[in-house]
């Protein structure tokens, strides 16, 4: 008797166990659904400061932050990009989250829409306007700081685009 109720007490908490992961990991997926949510709307967005804003709150201190960062506030101090991007849709979503204590690794597929100027001719001539589309999946790392989820660094993995509906080859990582 005391076999049984020893065995049962171990399989409700091994059961109440996994049920708190699961709805660790249902609550970090919900905070950063928001937060891609948030960069994907500045990236949409029309100004360059609500962008250096979703980047100063989502990203954790560090290299990557720090490259994003110089970035938009380059592009904000030039004028802006309106004359060469408009971003139509940027959408991004979590295929794969795995969460251990304070680090959530994320596979994410992130899909585009946009209208860009070539200013290279990387996609015929200079000067000319190209519809692009396509999507990409991406592994992010986030680690927990302070309490809140912060992107910490992003690694390619692959992508298909389209340029005015021509597949273009994908770029080596």
């Amino acid at each position: 008797m005391r076999k049984h109720w020893a065995a049962a007490v171990f399989l409700l908490l091994s059961v109440t166990a996994t049920s708190q992961a699961r709805n660790d990991d249902a609550g970090v997926r919900k905070e950063l659904n928001a937060s891609y949510h948030r960069m994907d709307q500045a990236l949409s967005g029309s100004g360059g400061q609500q962008l250096i804003s979703a980047i100063d709150d989502t990203l954790a201190k560090g290299p990557y932050r720090d490259e994003l960062m110089l970035r938009a506030k380059h592009t904000m101090a030039a004028g802006g990009d309106k004359e060469r991007v408009r971003t139509i849709q940027i959408k991004t979503t979590i295929t794969k989250l795995a969460v251990s204590g304070n680090v959530a690794l994320v596979n994410i597929f992130q899909k585009g829409d946009l209208i860009q100027k070539d200013m290279t001719g990387e996609f015929g001539p200079k000067g000319a306007t190209h519809h692009l589309t396509g999507g990409g999946y991406y592994l992010d790392k986030w680690v927990k700081q302070a309490g809140k989820w912060r992107l910490l660094s992003e690694t390619f993995q692959n992508e298909t685009m389209f340029v005015d509906g021509k597949k273009m080859p994908s770029p080596s990582n």
